[in-house]
């Protein structure tokens, strides 16, 4: 198999990934655009791993775990690489959603996002045990999905 259509196939399966999220966080007016581009991205991955016997997200455990690891990361906003728009993380981040803050190793507390800096990366949390707000840098700040 020719190295782009590798390269295709790799980027196609973290696109999908990337659509998934943004079918959670962008409005629900958003919502039949980026089912369609899953679909559209699905039936690609599906044609590219049936000619060349490969195999792809949709039909492998392993491989679904690989890519699902690649762009979900445990903490801090989704590693979308080249394909990240600045709406991406305003969206992530938006006032009123549930997330995750990570203070050491493994642990974390629920909040609630009141808002996002985002020329600092700081999202600022409001946790139920306090009546004011908090602020992390993105990179210990996940949203609850």
């Amino acid at each position: 198999m020719a190295q782009h259509v590798k390269k295709y196939f790799h980027s196609l399966q973290v696109e999908y990934f990337i659509a998934r999220i943004r079918k959670a966080i962008y409005p629900s007016k958003d919502e039949a655009y980026y089912i369609r581009v899953m679909e559209h991205k699905e039936n690609k991955i599906s044609s590219i791993a049936e000619q060349n016997g490969l195999s792809s997200i949709f039909d492998d455990e392993e491989v679904e775990s690989e890519y699902y690891n690649l762009v979900y990361k445990e903490r801090g906003f989704p590693n979308f690489g080249k394909y990240m728009k600045e709406t991406d993380m305003t969206h992530y981040y938006k006032d009123g959603v549930e997330v995750k803050v990570y203070s050491d190793g493994s642990n974390w507390e629920l909040g609630i996002v009141e808002s996002l800096d985002l020329e600092k990366g700081l999202v600022s949390v409001l946790f139920d045990y306090s009546s004011v707000s908090m602020e992390y840098g993105v990179d210990r700040v996940t949203r609850s999905l």
